[in-house]
């Protein structure tokens, strides 16, 4: 089943076009380094076509890596799948590196503070997990049905809702 693309699923694809322009930026700056060092007078002997050749292929970077999110939000689509949800899964987790200080006598140094924990809110469909929100962890139960809402060129899963 195909859908137009609402704000937020544009926003989201906008948003991932970003490492695109990330790593043609750093592609960029030593071309530009050099050219102005050249400019300068500082090195000799440097070929003047760096600069045109670096540009070049910042632009080459940022086209190959951002095209299938461009197409997306030009065609304006998105796919619609239904699947039954086979389990849901509720655990607590910590997140990595928040704890601080080193405790030899246990949680009463002054010095030392636990990890953060947080509860990951999953559904699993078709062997694979996917996590959700707990708004939508509290709307479905095993069995039911979820939409996944999938960019149509690059398969960028957008949002999961559930069926009503």
């Amino acid at each position: 089943m195909k859908r137009k693309l609402t704000n937020e699923d544009r926003r989201k694809l906008k948003y991932s076009t970003r490492t695109g322009y990330i790593f043609g930026v750093l592609i960029l700056i030593p071309s530009i380094s050099v050219y102005f060092i050249s400019e300068l007078n500082m090195v000799e002997n440097i070929p003047d076509y760096l600069f045109p050749c670096g540009l070049l292929l910042c632009l080459l970077t940022i086209w190959l890596v951002n095209r299938k999110w461009w197409i997306d939000l030009r065609n304006n689509e998105k796919i619609v799948i239904q699947k039954k949800i086979v389990r849901k899964e509720s655990k607590k987790e910590y997140a990595a590196g928040s704890s601080f200080g080193v405790s030899i006598t246990g949680k009463d140094s002054p010095v030392y503070k636990s990890q953060n924990s947080y509860i990951d809110y999953s559904i699993i469909v078709d062997n694979t997990r996917y996590k959700i929100d707990k708004g939508i962890w509290d709307q479905v139960n095993e069995k039911d049905k979820v939409e996944f809402h999938f960019a149509k060129k690059s398969n960028y899963l957008l949002s999961i809702q559930p069926v009503h």
